[in-house]
């Protein structure tokens, strides 16, 4: 390969990929975070109450409980993760595209008009 069939070649962009991930870790941090408020409520409540309700009983039920209330809660947050995976997709289906046609002998596309 020539210095230039190199340069037509579309790279990557490492950035745009790992900017997906941040937004994922925030909302599954937001949603475990959601998860623990809601077993410490139970909890309290339980022992408010004299109950006595195990911790894992008050886990599984915050569990179930933080399903709904993240969809309420969390849409924008959940909205930008979905955003962000989309415009990755796009960048990786475009970046392919432009592979199969620098292998196949097609236009050569430079990384500028990515």
């Amino acid at each position: 390969m020539t210095a230039a069939e190199d340069r037509a070649v579309p790279r990557p962009d490492p950035d745009a990929q790992s900017a997906v991930w941040p937004l994922v870790v925030r909302y599954v941090l937001l949603r475990l975070l959601l998860t623990a408020l809601l077993t410490a409520a139970l909890l309290g409540v339980s022992a408010l109450a004299h109950l006595g309700m195990p911790v894992l009983v008050a886990a599984m039920l915050a569990i179930v409980l933080q399903l709904p209330l993240a969809w309420l809660l969390l849409a924008r947050q959940r909205d930008r993760v979905t955003a962000a995976t989309a415009a990755s997709a796009s960048r990786r289906r475009r970046t392919r595209e432009q592979l199969r046609a620098a292998l196949a002998g097609g236009e050569q596309i430079d990384d500028d008009r990515r």
